[in-house]
């Protein structure tokens, strides 16, 4: 239970990093500005997020 409550609080402060960004983040540049706040994300878990957050419509790639 312990583990999908902290993955839930990995995902939702990315979702919150981007969208309090006024540009358009890389990944590395969401992970940056969670380490502070968040240590324990790792640059894989923006990756994996940030890709489910594409499939699902919740974001876009600008760019690529």
């Amino acid at each position: 239970m312990e583990a999908a409550v902290k993955q839930f609080r990995k995902r939702n402060a990315i979702l919150a990093c981007l969208q309090r960004a006024t540009d358009h983040p890389s990944a590395e540049m969401v992970y940056e500005m969670l380490q502070k706040e968040h240590p324990d994300v790792s640059l894989a878990t923006v990756y994996r997020n940030l890709a489910r957050f594409r499939s699902e419509g919740t974001v876009q790639v600008i760019g690529c």
